[in-house]
């Protein structure tokens, strides 16, 4: 910002002085008593005055749109940086039109300078050295404009892959859920032998003569859409008839962690004891009742 300070510095050398800013058919009477040449001088100062004044405003311009550009360039990385870059584009887009407006003012302003110089020699140098100072502050201003250009694409390439890894991060969280889900999902079956038997739940291997020495174990074709599905870390009561006389359990899962439990409804129920032990080698539970 010195850089600007020494320009700042540079234009007042020119030996302007305040004047205000009134049309010349305002000045007073004895102003209107004044020659030609003393009343162009007095124009010229004013329009001159004007152009410094808006140059100002142009340089604190420049000057606060540097200072967003630079809490983009500073800013570590955080959930936060985001709304951080929405709001520093849309303060720099409203700071940028403020600056197209100063300049568009200097413009016309230029016009009027020049129309007043003619040939005059000092008009046309004082004319000059202001034309080169505003050029500094074009040259500043055209760089910006590539740094904000830049920036916007940077930031386009960022938010896109920011997206891709958000996105990314929520498959996989889902992923995790759905194994998740499907690691603590069960299904189990209750019902009688032969019913068992005839819906190909259950099957008889190992029969013997007269059919003695067989014995029931799970059908490999078994409907899966038969059964009932548990989430084995919520779903620890399984509702069985009332009543029941026995129970056998026809697939590998442990008999004594299951328990007879009676609800103050009067329903019947096997309460699973110790369930990450119980459903760990078997997510599929058959059950047969007498």
């Amino acid at each position: 910002m010195k850089y600007f300070l020494m320009i700042f510095l540079v234009i007042f050398s020119l030996g302007c002085s305040e004047t205000k800013e009134e049309p010349i058919d305002n000045l007073s009477d004895n102003n209107r008593e004044l020659d030609s040449s003393q009343v162009r001088e007095i124009e010229f100062q004013r329009i001159q005055d004007s152009i410094l004044k808006n140059y100002s405003n142009a340089i604190k311009l420049i000057n606060q749109i540097d200072f967003e550009l630079s809490r983009i360039a500073n800013a570590s990385p955080s959930a936060e940086t985001y709304s951080l870059e929405m709001e520093v584009l849309q303060k720099i887009d409203y700071l940028s039109f403020q600056l197209k407006s100063r300049n568009d003012d200097i413009n016309k302003l230029e016009i009027k300078l020049k129309s007043l110089s003619k040939d005059n020699a000092e008009y046309i140098e004082r004319i000059k050295t202001l034309e080169t100072i505003i050029a500094e502050k074009d040259k500043i201003i055209e760089n910006q404009n590539r740094r904000i250009f830049n920036l916007e694409g940077e930031l386009a390439q960022t938010k896109s892959e920011r997206d891709n890894v958000i996105a990314e991060k929520e498959n996989i969280e889902k992923f995790a859920v759905k194994t998740e889900k499907e690691k603590n999902t069960a299904f189990y079956i209750v019902g009688k032998e032969k019913e068992l038997e005839n819906k190909k739940v259950i099957k008889m291997e190992g029969e013997g003569f007269l059919g003695i020495g067989g014995r029931y174990v799970p059908s490999t074709d078994a409907d899966l859409s038969l059964f009932q599905k548990i989430d084995i870390l919520s779903d620890t009561m399984i509702a069985i008839p009332n009543n029941v006389k026995k129970f056998e359990i026809i697939s590998t899962h442990s008999r004594r962690m299951l328990e007879l439990y009676k609800s103050e409804s009067g329903m019947d129920y096997l309460k699973v004891n110790s369930p990450d032990i119980f459903w760990r080698t078997d997510k599929t539970l058959i059950i047969v009742v007498e």
